[in-house]
């Protein structure tokens, strides 16, 4: 199967590629998905992604695929602020209650 570089499927994989490297892509695909996500028009592309989030799913519906890559490059980048604030307030509070001990 070769890639279309045209198709919704292959111009999603190359912004979010170019956006985030391979971090996104593998963590929501595995190899043989993503090889078919390479020439996958839009509707193959929403059954390639249909465990996502209902906001993911309506990105892939409604906008063109660069606009899905910021949004999900955005989200991860979100995702992985929050991680840091979670783990700053966990060190805090154990730190606090060592204090108190």
């Amino acid at each position: 199967m070769g890639e279309d570089v045209n198709s919704y499927g292959s111009r999603l994989y190359a912004a979010l590629r170019q956006l985030t490297g391979y971090t996104i892509i593998t963590s929501k695909l595995d190899y043989p998905a993503i090889q078919r996500l390479k020439s996958a028009d839009r509707e193959l592309t929403l059954k390639l992604f249909s465990g996502s989030s209902f906001e993911v799913l309506q990105e892939l519906k409604t906008k063109e695929p660069e606009e899905v890559a910021q949004f999900l490059a955005d989200e991860a980048d979100r995702a992985a602020r929050q991680r840091v604030v979670n783990t700053i307030v966990i060190v805090a509070v154990i730190g606090g209650i060592q204090m108190l001990g």
